[in-house]
């Protein structure tokens, strides 16, 4: 059953209720139902697309069939297309669509769902295609010349694109051309306002892009940055000022000495800040956007330490940047471990969140309960637990009971929720942005991926089902210690440990009938099309037959026969699929 009142970016939609242990799904009303459509296509002006008829399914469709695509063709595209929204959640929610997770990863199954789904279902491609190029990943610089081909090919497709992340490595002398690819995809893509850049150049660390035009990045309106830590700070305020609408901005920081002068740095529109950093300090950023950043609509401020299981972080540092922008804060997050200004915890962070005086929701890091905070407006916390899966132990959440609410000094207080460290990696501090601390306030709901369950209950948001057990078990076979972060080691989902014959076994299971080819065939990315070289992800049969302990240059060869071999495969269909006119 589809979960028919779920927003597809997030729960705030969602309404579930329990009545005699079953789940009903309430619908969107009329209204609701029209203002989500609003939404969604407020900034999308996308281009008609052809309408469906009866003509896909051939003159030897059944009846039935028939009569059914007939039902599905008088319902709007918009409606058919939140529908196949539900039936397939997107991966960028919460799973990484890093390249490092191999071609069995989460994302890469959500994504080859959704190609597989467009791709059988004739009557859906056109609502399909929309959701499948809505959102661009590239994890390989081979991807860059194949999308721009695709756009030569069918240009109404770069209209469809509302998001591009890069997330590669850049092979040697391949820089120029990264930057004159990507540069040319954005350019394609008017209705594009998100950028995502994490990217690492194998000859020069420092490499960043500069030749994005002002007109694409004047049409931004959510930056994700992983790179700019690499440069000086100057320049770093200087590139990312260039972005004169922006919403949101995502920004990564490290040590670096502040060179000659900053910048001042004006963000009239900016509401979301998320800063994160992996360095022992760097509080040097911090002090230079309070002092050189004008942020008049600041609303989120979202600050990361991924040292936070290991150190620990004098509060007094913060105060600089809350005392310049914390005026009109309504959320604020410091997931680090803040030290108290006193050997009294009960100090802890207080006097930050007196400069906050409109702050609504607070999110923190691990930390000694009771924690005795002052706020007159304070509705809802949520503390990240400090170890793998403790979010969801009972004994953990009784613990946060309304009972243990310090009303006295939170008289507005709602709700505390835990939440699993498993999910910072991937969701990171916008955990509350996809789930609302409102959006469940009774039952609980499940987000069901691939070989991953998420839960959402109006306590916790944690991961409560993974075929990951199968993992946990494998490791403890091999004497491995299962995922844990009480030993201050960096909080990642967890990845999966199988063998070649468990994967092999695996991804049979799931389409026994189909061919070699189909059952070998690895989605590359969010962009696959006709000309993508997608036999360099695909797992071909022969791989099983690889020695284990053989010489690195017998595997290289081997390796080398099996790529020969595929790629012949693939320019033979690609052959006969052109000579006779099926697209796919």
């Amino acid at each position: 059953m589809l979960p028919l009142a779920a927003d597809p970016r997030g729960a705030g939609e969602a309404r579930k209720c329990h009545q005699s242990g079953s789940i009903q799904y309430t619908l969107l009303g009329e209204q609701e139902l029209g203002e989500h459509i609003a939404t969604t296509e407020s900034s999308s002006n996308r281009l008609p697309s052809q309408p469906l008829s009866s003509a896909c399914f051939g003159p030897s469709s059944s009846p039935v069939l028939l009569e059914a695509s007939c039902l599905i063709l008088s319902f709007p595209f918009e409606l058919l297309r939140v529908v196949l929204e539900y039936a397939t959640p997107r991966p960028c929610i919460l799973l990484e669509s890093s390249g490092y997770f191999g071609p069995y990863s989460t994302w890469a199954r959500e994504l080859r769902q959704l190609k597989s789904f467009i791709l059988v279902c004739w009557m859906w491609h056109d609502i399909g295609i929309d959701l499948l190029y809505r959102e661009v990943t590239i994890r390989r610089v081979g991807q860059i010349p194949a999308l721009l081909r695709t756009f030569d090919a069918k240009p109404h497709l770069a209209a469809t694109v509302r998001s591009i992340r890069v997330n590669c490595d850049i092979p040697s002398g391949y820089e120029e051309f990264f930057e004159n690819g990507l540069d040319m995809i954005t350019s394609r893509c008017p209705n594009n306002t998100v950028l995502g850049l994490d990217y690492r150049s194998n000859d020069n660390p420092s490499f960043c892009i500069t030749r994005l035009s002002d007109a694409v990045l004047s049409t931004i309106v959510d930056f994700q940055d992983r790179v700019f830590p690499r440069l000086q700070l100057p320049d770093t305020f200087f590139l990312v000022g260039r972005f004169k609408n922006l919403v949101s901005l995502t920004i990564n920081y490290a040590d670096a000495p502040i060179r000659g002068n900053v910048p001042s740095v004006s963000f009239e529109s900016l509401e979301e800040l998320h800063c994160t950093w992996e360095q022992h300090s760097g509080w040097a950023w911090l002090d230079a956007m309070a002092k050189q950043w004008s942020l008049p609509r600041l609303a989120r401020f979202m600050l990361v330490n991924k040292l936070w299981a290991s150190m620990r972080f004098p509060a007094r540092t913060c105060y600089p940047f809350l005392r310049a922008h914390g005026k009109n804060l309504v959320h604020l997050s410091l997931v680090m471990n803040v030290m108290p200004s006193s050997e009294r915890s009960s100090d802890y962070p207080s006097f930050l969140l007196d400069l906050c005086p409109s702050l609504r929701h607070l999110t923190v890091g691990p930390c000694t309960w009771p924690l005795q905070l002052r706020h007159p407006k304070l509705e809802y916390l949520d503390v990240w637990t400090g170890a793998w899966r403790s979010a969801t132990r009972p004994e953990r959440r009784r613990a946060l009971g309304n009972d243990h609410i310090p009303r006295d000094h939170l008289p507005a207080l709602r709700k505390i929720r835990l939440l699993d460290p498993a999910l910072l990696s991937a969701a990171g501090a916008r955990l509350f942005i996809i789930f609302p601390p409102d959006s469940c306030l009774e039952s609980k709901i499940t987000w069901s991926f691939p070989r991953i369950a998420i839960s959402q209950g109006p306590d916790h948001i944690a991961i409560e089902r993974e075929d990951y057990s199968e993992a946990v078990s494998h490791s403890t076979r091999n004497n491995s210690p299962p995922p844990s972060l009480e030993m201050g080691e960096h909080p990642t989902v967890p990845v999966p440990v199988f063998t070649d014959a468990e994967l092999q076994e695996d991804f049979e299971l799931e389409d026994p009938d189909s061919d070699s080819e189909d059952s070998d065939w690895i989605p590359p990315s969010h962009t696959p099309s006709d000309f993508s070289d997608e036999f360099d992800e695909c797992e071909s049969e022969d791989e099983k037959y690889l020695p284990s302990g053989a010489p690195l240059s017998q595997q290289l060869q081997v390796t080398l026969e099996i790529f020969e071999e595929e790629l012949a495969r693939q320019e033979a269909r690609l052959a006969d699929e052109e000579a006779s006119g099926i697209y796919s």
